[in-house]
């Protein structure tokens, strides 16, 4: 658990560095050490805004741990608040610190805003402002081939139809070490439902996941066909060559 939130706190970095608990761990400390030095000799509100920026951090990581919950990258907003104060803070203080002229404070404001600075370089150069992701483009190729099919398969039947969903799209994982981060979820059997409300909000139907896939990329061949499995029951069928065939189950 310890070495999954580390690893996305620190994911500007990871290619870097090895994906181990004990490596993380002597990262964080050596960072620990080099941090403590040098807000022992930071002025007051520096030291109290940095140490709240990681406090923040390091307390919802903790939170968790000890629940021992699933971190998952989406939760990253969390923790990257208290790591924005803190590289805010170290960048203001060195800023401050300059005018004053103080030689020893000037020392240290300089490695907590290198410090900061590079973690903010690292992490501007990984965001999607920089890098394009293509697993989200490939992604939402496959989204929009889908709830097309979807819509084509339920214009005008009748109220009360059962709409079963095959070879639907779950998750998309091209294998990449991006994937382990973006992990880009598709739509879930809610959230088709509520596409479904939008496109006829005075329809009802019940709609199900016959058979969710994890989609490695998007299949130029994709097709989406609409069939009849009895006359209350629809299914949308997804088919190509890298897809299973459907399950379907015995009447």
């Amino acid at each position: 658990m310890l070495n999954r939130y580390i690893l996305f706190v620190f994911w500007p970095f990871h290619q870097f560095y090895p994906e181990r608990t004990v490596g993380w761990v002597i990262l964080v400390a050596a960072l620990a050490g080099a941090l403590g030095l040098a807000l022992r000799f930071a002025d007051a509100r520096t030291r109290v805004l940095v140490g709240v920026g990681l406090g923040w951090a390091v307390g919802f990581g903790a939170f968790f741990i000890l629940l021992r919950h699933i971190a998952g990258p989406w939760y990253m907003y969390y923790p990257l608040l208290g790591m924005a104060l803190a590289v805010g803070a170290a960048a203001e203080g060195l800023w401050q610190c300059l005018g004053r002229r103080v030689r020893r404070e000037m020392v240290a404001g300089g490695v907590l805003a290198l410090l900061g600075g590079v973690y903010a370089l690292g992490s501007l150069l990984t965001s999607p402002l920089a890098r394009p992701y293509d697993e989200w483009h490939q992604a939402g190729l496959v989204m929009h081939e889908y709830l097309a099919g979807i819509r084509a398969c339920t214009d005008g039947i009748p109220n009360g139809v059962s709409v079963t969903l095959w070879n639907s799209p779950a998750l998309f994982d091209d294998g990449s070490d991006e994937s382990l981060l973006l992990s880009a979820t598709m739509l879930e059997g809610f959230t088709y439902d509520a596409w479904m409300h939008l496109l006829w909000p005075d329809k009802h139907y019940n709609l199900y996941i016959g058979q969710p896939l994890t989609y490695r990329s998007a299949p130029p061949d994709l097709q989406l066909s609409c069939e009849w499995a009895s006359s209350d029951r629809r299914r949308v069928v997804a088919t190509a060559t890298s897809l299973p065939p459907p399950q379907f189950p015995p009447d």
